[in-house]
């Protein structure tokens, strides 16, 4: 499983790297944990929990999923995320060591 963060937005309207992973490069505890989470949020359709107001110099978000031969893309921003979301992005952000 391949999982993609992509992160703009933000004051001067950045565009971060972004973050990467492929769960066939991780240890086997770690990439069951992704996997599991990415499937969890993919199983809720990944709607946004509620819609935000427009706040200008927020952050805004991309997740790619790639399984298999499905591919899903979820647009949203830090007060649209789900709990399954916010866990998978807090797990993705362990397992490249950062924050």
């Amino acid at each position: 499983m391949r999982l993609t963060l992509e992160r703009f937005g933000g004051i001067a309207a950045l565009r971060a790297k972004p973050l990467i992973l492929d769960t066939s490069d991780l240890p086997q505890a770690q990439a069951d944990q992704l996997e599991s989470l990415a499937q969890r949020v993919l199983d809720e359709g990944a709607a946004p929990t509620k819609k935000a107001t427009p706040k200008p110099d927020a952050m805004s978000y991309e997740l790619t999923i790639e399984a298999s031969k499905q591919r899903k893309a979820i647009a949203f921003d830090s007060a649209q995320a789900s709990e399954s979301l916010r866990e998978l992005l807090k797990a993705m952000r362990a397992a490249n060591g950062s924050t």
